[in-house]
């Protein structure tokens, strides 16, 4: 499984590889983009295809500044998509849904793992942070390419200064 490199943030020194937070983090991907809390310092994270291969399931997780799982949310997505980044704000998930999706018949006909298919809308979930699969809306939309996620770094209002 591809689990993520723990480094030093200030030296990027390499503290473990293959780090699965003691048994806890069960999806078999990582995403590119974690996410850290600005008040609690916790990271927010999920895996796509978490069933497996060509799998809808997505998992979210919550782990501590100690690297402890406090939280796994299981749910599924609209179709199998390339769920790269996700966004957040104090009280949300945001979990774009786009067209760069596969299945296990692209992947048996020998197509490269994801492609663009125009047919498919965007969905957008939003989930509450403190909420469960069952809470998560999904919003439809035109087919747009939903890579990365920008977000505010401050924690004030438009005038941080």
């Amino acid at each position: 499984m591809p689990f993520p490199y723990e480094i030093d943030p200030v030296s990027l020194e390499t503290l473990s590889v293959g780090h699965d937070f003691d048994g806890r983090y069960r999806s078999p991907t990582f995403t590119a983009h974690p996410k850290q809390d600005r008040v609690t310092g916790d990271l927010v994270c999920h895996g796509y295809e978490a069933g497996g291969l060509a799998t809808d399931d997505l998992r979210v997780y919550l782990i501590s500044n100690e690297g402890r799982v406090t939280r796994e949310i299981r749910l599924k997505v609209p179709y199998v998509s390339m769920v790269h980044d996700i966004a957040l704000t104090e009280t949300h998930i945001i979990i774009p849904v786009f067209p760069c999706a596969t299945s296990l018949e692209r992947l048996r006909s020998g197509a490269i793992h994801w492609g663009w298919d125009p047919c498919l809308p965007n969905y957008y979930g939003v989930l509450p942070r403190d909420g469960e699969a069952a809470d998560v809306r999904w919003f439809k939309g035109p087919a747009r390419a939903v890579v990365h996620a920008l977000e505010r770094t401050d924690r004030g209002g438009a005038d941080s200064s």
